[in-house]
């Protein structure tokens, strides 16, 4: 028996193990040209310029169209986009669009289209969270006195020259804008269609429009659900060889190998033992860790995480190679850094990440300095022993229950108690700040260092920790003003170093992906960047 058909039996005897049924082999995919998708992720949101989380751009991603679309090889590529200028400061951007741009419904979609949805972010009547796109990664001109009601609309740099031409005017250059304008949340708004929804807008298939390669027909909430039909309108229609697409999330793995070796799923989400007795498995694809876990902390009213000792202590107690290796596995490696490795290239070809010890002297695991830091800090804060609320998902048990272990067998006096809610009720509470520590996966937007940092930045209302350091502050400022490549890398590097030695948050792994991709789907392609895959342009064969 060779090594693959091994693991195949192990798998399905662990499966078995698991459930106490039996397993039938594998079989065929649903044949067609339905492509049938089982991820972890699930939608918070299905309104474009209200998205912030992955998992709304990965179900989202269908339907949008964009100036731009993200390519594996490229980066990007002009999607609605015919071609683009960019002034000699690289604060203008002129857009021409497509010609005979249409919304799935047959209205047309012009430049206006692309201000709207602009100006809808910036609007503080929409109150949408996705504005650090316009405020944080590029800073489109008049930004901050619209958003803070002060300026009318109006007045956004952004404005539509004729119905085709669209034209973008920044306050500072942004050289990733492109992959800004590639993420859904960038895609046309059709005023005139949303007005007539009402509070109803985008929270149903009659009440969602599509620009993009495919059109939700069923949308199912409660379980999580959602189905694409082909978009006849889209302007690159000819591409696209699906005739639908489904995506559920099923956020057990045990359930989700079991739906792919019964032929129900085509792509699945894989983690843990599944992805490791995956490895050697052709239909096994491994994406590479474009997403920082990190713990962060209150700033405003936890006086333990706004003591450094503290932070320190905690960090050092940390054992970031056992949890990888012994719980996460497969797709994980472990993070030292807020930036990870192979994200970004600099200007002269070098990984911006690529010295792993870098930042040892803040994100070694080390018992003793633990110790010593937290006896430090103890007496600072005048206890001798501490409490702190541990807010996650429910999904996370787990992973908090090793967490605790670690830092109770360290750190004399201290007590971690989880608070385990909905993933729905952990964005809301880590948005109104009402937690002591916590922990998120940051994935980047598009392959900059800033995509990391700029969370951290003061004012950001991405920034949860209301972590703040002037210095830092200015340094992206600054980065963002510079032209020369070289010296821009020069002060990201700055940033990143001034934010680990004050240890603004203790970074722990990074997430890559794994995932297992039936051997009759063709053109199914991950991003480092953004969603997790791309499958819209996949090709499904006849089993």
């Amino acid at each position: 028996m060779g090594a693959r058909e091994m693991k195949r039996c192990l798998i399905l005897l662990l499966l078995c193990c698991l459930l106490l049924t039996g397993c039938a082999a594998r079989t065929d995919s649903p044949k067609g040209q339905e492509l049938n998708v089982a991820l972890s992720l699930y939608p918070l949101t299905m309104d474009a310029q209200m998205q912030v989380d992955g998992g709304s751009a990965q179900y989202l991603s269908p339907m949008c169209g964009k100036l731009f679309r993200l390519d594996p090889e490229k980066g990007y590529v002009p999607e609605l986009a015919e071609s683009f200028e960019i002034s000699e400061d690289g604060c203008t951007y002129t857009f021409r669009l497509r010609e005979g741009l249409r919304y799935s419904n047959g209205d047309p979609i012009d430049a206006q289209d692309f201000v709207d949805a602009f100006r809808r972010m910036a609007d503080p009547l929409t109150a949408s969270s996705a504005i650090y796109l316009l405020q944080d990664l590029c800073r489109l001109k008049n930004v901050d006195a619209v958003n803070a009601g002060t300026m009318e609309p109006e007045k956004l740099g952004a404005y539509e020259a004729d119905d085709r031409t669209l034209v973008i005017e920044l306050e500072q250059p942004c050289p990733y804008l492109p992959y800004v304008l590639a993420m859904e949340q960038c895609s046309p708004y059709n005023r005139a269609f949303a007005d007539a929804c009402g509070r109803d807008y985008a929270t149903s298939p009659e009440t969602l429009l599509s620009s993009g390669p495919f059109i939700v027909d069923r949308y199912e909430p409660l379980a999580v659900q959602v189905h694409y039909v082909k978009n006849p309108n889209y302007i690159d229609a000819d591409l696209v060889k699906l005739s639908g697409i489904t995506i559920r999330q099923v956020s057990n793995t045990q359930q989700a190998m079991m739906s792919y070796q019964a032929g129900d799923q085509d792509v699945i989400t894989t983690s843990g033992e599944y992805a490791v007795l995956s490895q050697g498995d052709p239909c096994l694809l491994q994406t590479p860790g474009g997403m920082t876990a990190f713990i962060g902390g209150n700033y405003e009213s936890c006086k333990a995480w706004q003591n450094r000792n503290i932070r320190m202590a905690l960090s050092f107690a940390l054992n970031r190679e056992s949890i990888v290796k012994d719980f996460l596995r497969a797709g994980y490696t472990t993070s030292t850094s807020v930036v990870p490795t192979g994200m970004c290239r600099e200007a002269d070809g070098k990984d911006f990440a690529a010295d792993p010890a870098r930042y040892k002297d803040t994100c070694a695991y080390d018992p003793e300095r633990a110790a010593e830091y937290w006896k430090k800090g103890m007496e600072e804060l005048g206890v001798q022993t501490l409490e702190l609320e541990f807010l996650s998902v429910s999904g996370n048990q787990k992973f908090v229950e090793i967490l605790k272990d670690q830092w109770e067998r360290t750190l004399p006096g201290f007590t971690l108690n989880a608070r385990l809610v909905s993933s729905a009720q952990f964005n809301d509470l880590r948005v109104k700040g009402e937690f002591d520590v916590y922990m998120i996966a940051w994935g980047a937007d598009y392959p900059d260092p800033n995509a990391f940092l700029a969370i951290f930045e003061s004012g950001s209302p991405i920034n949860n920790s209301r972590y703040t350091n002037a210095d830092f502050d200015k340094l992206l400022h600054d980065a963002a003003l510079e032209l020369d490549p070289g010296k821009r890398f020069d002060m990201l590097h700055q940033a990143e170093d001034l934010f680990m030695a004050d240890l603004g948050a203790i970074p722990v792994y990074v997430r890559g992906g794994a995932f297992l991709i039936n051997e009759n789907v063709k053109g199914v392609a991950p991003h480092f960047s953004g969603i997790q895959l791309m499958f819209s342009f996949a090709e499904k064969e006849e089993a």
